[in-house]
């Protein structure tokens, strides 16, 4: 059976821009093949050599623009990590040898093991330590911020960071961010961030008058306020900024629009910044 189509009008001469496009270019929509292939051929090779090739191949369906194939294989990339973090693992040698460095390796702290749980660790030198003590402590100390990482691997890493007051980075002419304990986990419960904090808290005093920033996660807020009774509590400017851009976006503003209001309310600046509470 043989079916004939014929489509009424003319072919435009002339493409329209894009409207998210903040080029001048017009927007040509790849074939979703195209861009798998490219993909797959990314992650061999160099992103120039894959569009050189795709070229020589059919110059009519490349990818037109480079970022169509870096943004592919970041996504692929990005599933197949939440695919093992989503997957059952087996630790058992990790863990092994993680307790066979526990007396020999100064960066190892504590390891804390609970019966139907995977293991925690706490990771740190007695300089970042002390460091993180002497830079946060009081009225006018650096504030604290406890923050949980991504995508590292089949774990989560929940760090400690603070300005250090002692130096001066040349690129920006202020004190740099320094990292101080960090916890190694792979859950995110309020009871698994009491004992890191407690960790911590055994070290410093729960006296010390110390002010930490956050984000709103509720298991951590907690904990926090449960292991640090006297600390005066922020959140992270960060945190706010991306949650009024997500909902500007949700509701249908527009990048400029969107990117104007929140330069209103942050302004221009960047770094770590917090709100009190």
């Amino acid at each position: 059976m043989l079916a004939i189509v014929e489509y009424c009008g003319t072919m435009p001469t002339k493409l329209k821009k894009h409207e998210n496009s903040k080029k001048s270019e017009p927007y040509i929509r790849t074939d979703p093949k195209v861009i798998q292939r490219a993909a797959e051929m990314a992650e061999h090779e160099k992103v120039s050599n894959v569009m050189t090739k795709l070229m020589e191949d059919n110059s009519f369906t490349a990818p037109k623009f480079r970022r169509q194939k870096n943004d592919k294989r970041f996504r692929n990339r990005k599933r197949k990590l939440e695919e093992n973090m989503n997957s059952r693992i087996n630790i058992a040698d990790d863990v092994v040898s993680v307790l066979s460095e526990l007396h020999s390796n100064p960066v190892i702290q504590e390891i804390i093991l609970t019966k139907h749980k995977k293991p925690v660790v706490i990771v740190y030198s007695n300089q970042q330590m002390d460091d993180m003590i002497r830079n946060c402590e009081g009225d006018d100390g650096s504030v604290l911020g406890v923050d949980r990482t991504f995508n590292l691997g089949n774990f989560y890493v929940t760090v400690f960071s603070y300005k250090n007051r002692c130096l001066i980075s040349n690129r920006k002419k202020d004190f740099p961010v320094m990292f101080g304990p960090c916890m190694i986990h792979f859950d995110a419960e309020e009871e698994t961030y009491g004992k890191f904090f407690s960790h911590v808290t055994d070290r410093l005093g729960q006296k010390t008058r110390l002010t930490i920033g956050s984000d709103e996660g509720k298991s951590m807020t907690n904990a926090l306020k449960a292991k640090f009774p006297h600390a005066n509590f922020l959140l992270c400017t960060k945190h706010i900024h991306d949650n009024i851009r997500r909902h500007l976006q949700e509701n249908g503003a527009g990048v400029q629009e969107r990117k104007g209001i929140l330069r209103v309310i942050f302004g221009k600046n960047d770094g770590i910044f917090f709100f009190r509470r």
